[in-house]
């Protein structure tokens, strides 16, 4: 929630000549970011929020002028590797004890192809970018009586970035974006609040 300060006070103390950077402007990093997920946590996000939460996540941090995220971590730690409360299990890949048996969580494919569709007005208003970060046709899906039919054809920019805003009448339950042969989780329009 506080990272349109942050950026105003990255700019406002870039200005004032408080920032030694030979970069232009000054990058505006978010590093060791992300959620313990449930399984294996039992008190971490469900899978389904976890992927959702990733997604919404980059989206916001996108529009606060965010140019790099590092997600803490690839792997989930190894229950019983830490005292307790001191393991992680917040990765991309559930800890099958060996690397080999590692397997994606939902939130790897939020990750690579973020997608969020967030109520606007009677429509939606909608954000992603594309798997590679790479221009391009990208295919936007609705569900409409149980089956995903197209609701929009949109241009990913030069960084693979797409938006649009979506009237009512293209909206269904759910949206979900596809481009390179590969399609986004899909993303509900459903309100979700607080997770404690």
């Amino acid at each position: 929630g506080d990272l349109p300060e942050m950026r105003r006070l990255l700019r406002a103390a870039a200005r004032a000549g408080q920032i030694r950077s030979r970069l232009s402007p000054v990058p505006f990093w978010v590093t060791e970011f992300s959620w313990d997920s449930r399984p294996p946590d039992p008190g971490g996000l469900p899978l389904w929020l976890h992927a959702r939460w990733a997604a919404e996540a980059l989206y916001r941090m996108w529009q606060a002028g965010v140019s790099t995220v590092f997600w803490f971590q690839l792997r989930d730690e190894r229950a019983g590797s830490q005292p307790y409360g001191g393991v992680f299990e917040s990765g991309l890949y559930r800890n099958g004890g060996q690397i080999s048996r590692d397997r994606a969580k939902p939130t790897l494919r939020a990750f690579r192809f973020p997608f969020v569709a967030l109520r606007a007005g009677e429509g939606a208003r909608i954000w992603g970018r594309t798997p590679e970060s790479m221009p391009g046709r990208v295919v936007i899906e609705a569900t409409r009586r149980g089956r995903w039919r197209r609701a929009a054809v949109l241009r990913a920019d030069r960084f693979g970035i797409f938006e649009a805003r979506l009237p009512a009448r293209r909206v269904g339950r759910k949206l979900r974006a596809r481009a390179a042969g590969r399609s986004s989780v899909p993303f509900s329009l459903r309100y979700v609040g607080d997770f404690y």
